[in-house]
C-alpha cells in the first residue's frame, strides 16, 4: 500500500500504459526517475532539447518554487499545478516522495517537460553539486497522512521530508494540501499533525472553504475536484507577504 493511497496510480484508471500528460515513455516511470537521479549535472533529456543544457541548474533569474509530490491520487495531475506555476512565471523543480516514484503516481516525462527540469526524490551524492536553486516557496500537494504524520513528528527519512523540514526552519512560505480519506481523518494522530504543522507557520488547506477529506473509496471521484489552484494562490500570497517583511526589515 503506497502510503494512504487508496491504491490509485498513475496507470490506474487511465488505461494501460496510459499518463497523465498524454505521453507515454517506453522505459516506463522508474527507469526515467533513476536516469534523472543519474545526471551528475542536474541536466534532463528535456531541458537540454529545450536548448538549456549548459545552464547552472542552482541558479535562475525567477522565483522558484518546490512542488514536494506524495503518493496519493492527483499526483497524476501534479503538471497542471507546474503549468499554471510556470504560466505566472514561476520556476519550477518537482519532488517526490519514494512512494510516489515507485508505485507510478507521477507522470515524470510530462512533469519534466512541463518544467524543464528532472524530477528529484533522491539525495544528492557526496560531492555532488547543488541541483536547484533555493526555493522561495514551497507546496506539498498532495500531501498524504503517511507525510503529514513523519513532517509534524520531525522525520526526515526521505529527500522530499528533507526538504520541507528544512523550509520551516528557514522561514520559506510552505503551503500543504493534502488529500485523504475519512477513515483516516479520524485517527487522533492525523489532527494532531495538522495543528503541530500549523504552529510552525505551514498554510495547510483544509476546511469547508479549501479541502475536505473523502469517503473511503471515492478518492478517484475527487480527483477533478482537486483544488490545485488554491496552493498556487496561497503559495504567491505568502511569498509576497515575504517579500514585504523582508522589504520593511531592510529598511529599518
Amino acid at each position: 500500500m503506497w502510503e494512504n493511497s487508496e491504491g490509485h496510480g498513475c496507470a490506474a484508471g487511465r488505461g494501460a500504459g496510459g499518463t497523465a500528460g498524454g505521453t507515454v515513455s517506453s522505459r516506463g516511470p522508474r527507469a526515467d526517475r533513476r536516469i534523472a537521479d543519474a545526471r551528475p549535472k542536474g541536466t534532463s533529456t528535456l531541458a537540454s532539447a529545450a536548448g538549456v543544457a549548459s545552464r547552472d541548474p542552482a541558479v535562475t533569474d525567477t522565483r522558484v518554487l518546490y512542488l514536494i509530490v506524495c503518493a496519493a491520487g492527483p499526483a497524476c495531475d501534479a503538471v497542471r499545478l507546474v503549468t499554471a506555476a510556470r504560466d505566472r512565471g514561476w520556476d519550477v523543480c518537482v519532488i517526490a516522495t519514494p512512494a510516489a516514484v515507485a508505485g507510478d503516481f507521477i507522470d515524470i516525462p510530462a512533469l519534466e517537460a512541463a518544467s524543464g527540469r528532472p524530477v528529484r526524490s533522491g539525495w544528492r551524492r557526496a560531492g555532488e553539486q547543488k541541483r536547484n536553486p533555493p526555493a522561495d516557496a514551497v507546496i506539498v500537494a498532495p500531501m498524504t497522512m503517511n507525510t503529514a504524520n513523519k513532517w509534524a513528528a520531525g522525520i526526515a527519512d526521505t529527500y522530499a521530508l528533507g526538504v520541507v523540514a528544512e523550509a520551516v526552519g528557514l522561514g520559506i512560505p510552505v503551503v500543504a494540501l493534502p488529500f485523504w480519506s475519512t477513515a483516516l481523518d479520524t485517527h487522533p494522530a492525523t489532527q494532531r499533525s495538522l495543528e503541530v504543522l500549523r504552529g510552525t507557520g505551514i498554510r495547510v488547506l483544509y476546511g469547508d472553504s479549501e479541502w475536505r477529506p473523502h469517503a473511503p473509496g471515492t478518492g478517484d471521484e475527487q480527483l477533478l475536484m482537486y483544488p490545485w489552484h488554491l496552493a498556487m494562490n496561497a503559495a504567491e500570497a505568502g511569498t509576497n507577504k515575504s517579500e514585504r517583511n523582508t522589504n520593511v526589515f531592510r529598511r529599518g
